[in-house]
């Protein structure tokens, strides 16, 4: 399962993204637990707090997860989770259902590239969707480096939305033409991210991704950021930057050994 669409888009949508930047920055904190199970199978626990790191580092969203992955062969592998999403200031929350396929393959001797397909419905509507689909791609190296046992990766997402809270959108004589979802690829995610091995037990992961919002492949009527007739802009593009640090705990036998 390779997905090969997609390095050919990251520039064109990564690009279109970038004229609209902001200069909104969010940190983010977090802790997996993975516990292998068998061989093949295992179970992951995970926290996560975010921080507006431009607006005296608020507390935007807190978020818990339970997720199993399969391992199905060397290269494949199949996962299923849930996310419990939370908003401290306004007390609301939500929670989303996903399953994920993923493949690996090498890239020469030096590098892997794994490619993902996810797909997520959530419990209410976010305004913006409430179903999508996330295509992935990541290019890392095969083995990790003596300096610290470090393994950098670099990556991309692509999201397409489904059912978000319907526009109203108007012909070239602002009208009102139709009034429907913006169903589409509206959301990129370029990364970076930089994993230390502590040891069998621990790794330390630095990352960095540019959220950019765009229009790709959108017809008029299932566009975002768009004008009404009064020249106002409607569901504006949501962009900014991101750095974070996750602390990955493995327990079992001997640190990754499974459990049974």
């Amino acid at each position: 399962m390779k997905i090969s669409i997609l390095p050919c888009i990251m520039g064109l949508t990564f690009a279109t993204g970038i004229q609209a930047q902001n200069n909104e920055w969010r940190m983010r904190g977090g802790m997996n637990l993975k516990v292998p199970l068998t061989k093949k199978l295992d179970a992951r626990i995970s926290h996560q707090r975010s921080f507006e790191a431009t607006n005296n580092f608020r507390n935007r969203i807190n978020s818990t997860g339970l997720r199993l992955s399969y391992e199905l062969d060397k290269r494949t592998d199949v996962a299923a989770g849930v996310v419990w999403l939370q908003n401290p200031r306004s007390g609301t929350g939500n929670s989303k259902v996903f399953a994920r396929i993923s493949y690996e393959s090498r890239l020469g001797d030096h590098f892997t590239w794994k490619n993902g397909l996810q797909a997520e419905t959530f419990s209410r509507q976010t305004g913006k969707f409430k179903h999508r689909v996330i295509i992935s791609s990541r290019i890392g190296l095969r083995k990790r480096l003596d300096f610290l046992n470090l393994s950098p990766s670099v990556g991309y997402s692509l999201y397409y939305n489904l059912s978000g809270r319907e526009l109203q959108y108007y012909d070239d004589n602002k009208r009102p033409a139709v009034k429907q979802s913006p169903d589409g690829f509206h959301r990129g995610r370029f990364n970076i991210t930089l994993s230390s091995k502590i040891n069998r037990q621990f790794s330390l992961s630095l990352y960095y991704f540019n959220q950019h919002e765009f229009n790709l492949l959108a017809g008029d009527y299932r566009r975002i950021h768009i004008e009404n007739p009064n020249g106002r802009i409607t569901r504006r593009f949501n962009n900014y930057n991101a750095a974070g640090v996750t602390l990955n705990v493995t327990i079992g036998k001997n640190g990754t050994r499974p459990i049974f």
